[in-house]
This record gives structure tokens, sequence and C-alpha cells, in this order.
């Protein structure tokens, strides 16, 4: 004998079902974007730290696109120079996502993206679910500092 579902059981089924879009906006349905709090290196050296590769290179072009936390991240080929910190694979030439700004609204960067850029800068890069993106939207490149190494405080904005 089929199971009926009850009244209360009935009711939220249906708001569930309306509430599709809503909860596609704070990222439960897996399509929305999801909302991310970042983590302030105080300097480069820390998140370089806290980074599992550190390269310096140089922005070849753009490699595509990579969903990343509900957005279209652009991915983009770095041509190695020195492998810093991490796993030398031997790879002259790396694919690294520019993490997107969460919580925008859907603009993944709207400041700019910060691997559209020119010369070399060193890269701290994080390994999340098979794709080498920036550690975060604000503190994955940096120029090197006056002495060619990593600079020992942040660009001021």
């Amino acid at each position: 004998m089929p199971r009926r579902l009850g009244g209360a059981a009935l009711a939220l089924a249906s708001v569930a079902l309306l509430a599709g879009c809503a909860l596609d906006d704070v990222g439960l349905t897996g399509e929305g974007e999801t909302c991310v709090s970042w983590v302030d290196f105080g300097t480069p050296e820390q998140a370089a730290g806290d980074a599992d590769v550190v390269v310096l290179g140089t922005v070849a072009g753009r490699d595509g696109t990579e969903r990343l936390f509900g957005l279209r991240a652009s991915a983009w080929t770095v041509d190695v120079a020195e492998l810093v910190k991490g796993p030398d694979t031997g790879d002259d030439a790396l694919r690294v996502v520019s993490t997107p700004v969460t919580c925008t609204g859907g603009d993944a960067y709207p400041d700019g993206d910060p691997l559209d850029v020119d010369g070399e800068v060193y890269l701290f890069l994080t390994l999340d679910g098979g794709v080498l993106r920036t550690l975060t939207p604000t503190q994955g490149v940096v120029a090197p500092g006056p002495g060619g190494g990593i600079p020992p405080r942040w660009p001021s904005g």
C-alpha cells in the first residue's frame, strides 16, 4: 500500500520546489555563487608559507575558464621561471585559475583579474579539487621586490 505525504510534508515539498531560485542564490543547489571569507595574509611571505605551490613566472595568456565557487573563473597559462615551493613536476608552464571575488552578484573580478598582468610575478597557489588556483582573490599575485625576491610587504592599493 503506497504511503501518502502528510499535509506538512506536502507543504514543505511545495515550498522547496518554489524556493529553488532562492536556494540557488545561497549556493544550496550547487548552481549559485558561494560566499567565501578569505584569510588576510599580513605579508607575501606569510602567503607563501600557506601556499601549496609558489612560482616566479610570466602570465602568457588566457586558457579558458573553470567553475569556481559558483562563478566562471578565468584560467591562464603561466610560464614558470622558478619553482620556489611545491612539487617539481618538470613543467615549464602551468594552468592557473584566478580565484574570483565572491558575493559580488556574478562579477568574478570587480577590480580586474589579478592574473591579467605583464612581467614576472610571484604566484601563491593552492591545489583545489585538481585545479591550481591563486591562494585568494587579492593575495595570490605580487611583483618581485626591489632585490628580485618575494617582497617584504604587499603593494599599497
